[in-house]
């Protein structure tokens, strides 16, 4: 499998991931920054770092559930941005941004393997997550 195909698939299990930690059994959430409900299905894995960095792409800690406006208002708002960053430090702790950032100078080129270790690493992880919940989930 080519690695850009890796990367699509690990990019769309670590969403279900993502979706999946921050539903509860019924599927329903709340948006990290804004605190808005949302559902397992209208919910989108928002990174604080850009996708771009991936020593950070796939770090659950980088990654949480939104709105998709929201989400993509993370883009082009630097008070959206802010709040995120402030969410971050009230769940997580000044700690984990300074990992993050640092994380996020590492210019980390994941080898094939290392991409396919991640991929089944999340799809296991999915398979028991989803096994708590009451509605249907499809599995990438």
């Amino acid at each position: 499998m080519p690695t850009s195909t890796l990367i699509k698939s690990l990019d769309a299990v670590f969403s279900q991931y993502i979706r999946l930690v921050e539903t509860d059994e019924a599927g329903y959430g709340y948006d990290f920054v804004t605190g808005e409900r949302l559902t397992y299905s209208t919910a989108e894995a928002s990174h604080f770092i850009k996708r771009s960095h991936l020593a950070t792409r796939w770090e659950p800690l980088n990654v949480h559930a939104q709105l998709p406006q929201n989400n993509q208002e993370n883009e082009r708002n630097t008070i959206a941005k802010e709040n995120y960053l402030n969410q971050i430090k009230r769940f997580f702790g000044q700690d984990v941004l300074i990992r993050l950032d640092d994380l996020k100078k590492t210019d980390w080129k994941p080898w094939d393997f290392e991409l396919r270790e991640l991929l089944a690493k999340y799809r296991q992880v999915n398979r028991e997550l989803a096994k708590d919940k009451m509605f249907e989930v499809r599995l990438q």
